[in-house]
């Protein structure tokens, strides 16, 4: 029997988003910061490979289609998921999440700890 991943909830853009988010926490918390917003202009460096953004911020058309779900210009219950998967992560471990815009064209995520 072959076994197909489940990818109907988009695991693998929340495994991106929690991963790109973890990141920017951590260098912020290195830098002794309290906070940090994670939006298009955010720059990771993953194994030497800079990554600017991560996949619900970035201005593209799928970041413009999680800020319409997230403002509640559509539904999209895929994306109402994924916006609610990453957030009950971070507050599972006591993380202030906060989703903001400051275009209104994509989405910002502000964490604190």
């Amino acid at each position: 029997m072959q076994v197909t991943p489940v990818i109907v909830r988009g695991n693998y853009t929340i495994a991106q988003e929690v991963l790109l988010i973890s990141l920017a926490s951590i260098t912020a918390g290195m830098a002794e910061e309290l906070t940090v917003t994670v939006d298009a202009t955010t720059t990771n460096d993953v194994n030497g490979v800079v990554v600017t953004g991560t996949p619900m911020t970035n201005e593209d058309a799928y970041g413009f289609e999680v800020y319409s779900v997230w403002s509640e210009s559509t539904v999209d219950a895929k994306i109402t998921e994924q916006l609610n998967t990453v957030t009950a992560y971070f507050e599972g471990y006591n993380y202030s999440v906060s989703i903001v815009s400051t275009n209104g064209t994509t989405i910002s995520w502000v964490i604190s700890w």
